[in-house]
This record gives C-alpha cells, structure tokens and sequence, in this order.
C-alpha cells in the first residue's frame, strides 16, 4: 500500500484480500501521534467508568470474570465521541476506502 495525493495504490494481492476475506490490515494510515490521541481517547472513557448508555462496565462481583462485561465494547463510538467521528472520516481513511470501492 503506498500513499499519493488523496489515493492510496494497494496492491493486486491487497484489494483480492479484501475482497474475499472482507478485511485489510492498513498499516501506516494513521501516524504515531494520532495513534496515541485514539487510545488516550479511550483509556479516558474506561478511566471516568460510564458513558450512558454505550459504556456501562459490571462491578468485578456482577461481571464474575467475564471481560467483556468487565470492558463492555463500545458500540458506534462515532455518534457520541467527537474523536471517534473525526478518525472514521480521516482523509486517509476515505482516500483508502475509495480505492477500495472505486467510488466516494
């Protein structure tokens, strides 16, 4: 995968994988520094224990070692996160998913 301009060029090997395994890993697309505003950003939620109704962990007692209760994933981060929003419409994501479907 290489960058250039508003396109990513992804290899022949990397759209088949895509295609057919319905994922790609694309490294590179965020830098060191976005990388850790996003974590931060989500270490900051679990830290302050709550966001009403997208992420409510179980007390240890209630969750009886269960992870994901312990961790509850949040779902569409994007509708109430700001951050969340602005990394889903990253332009080097988008760049990416139009070279992906070969359209906006």
């Amino acid at each position: 995968m290489s960058a250039g301009n508003d396109r990513y060029y992804l290899s022949e090997a990397e759209k088949k994988q895509f295609h057919e395994e319905g994922y790609l890993i694309a490294k590179g697309l965020f830098q060191p520094d976005e990388v850790a505003e996003i974590k931060e950003t989500f270490m900051r939620i679990q830290a302050e224990g709550v966001l009403p109704g997208y992420f409510e962990p179980a007390s240890p007692e209630e969750a009886k070692g269960d992870p994901l209760k312990l961790f509850p994933r949040i779902l569409y981060p994007h509708r109430v996160i700001g951050r969340a929003k602005s990394y889903m419409l990253h332009p080097p994501v988008m760049a990416l998913l139009k070279e992906l479907f070969q359209e906006e």
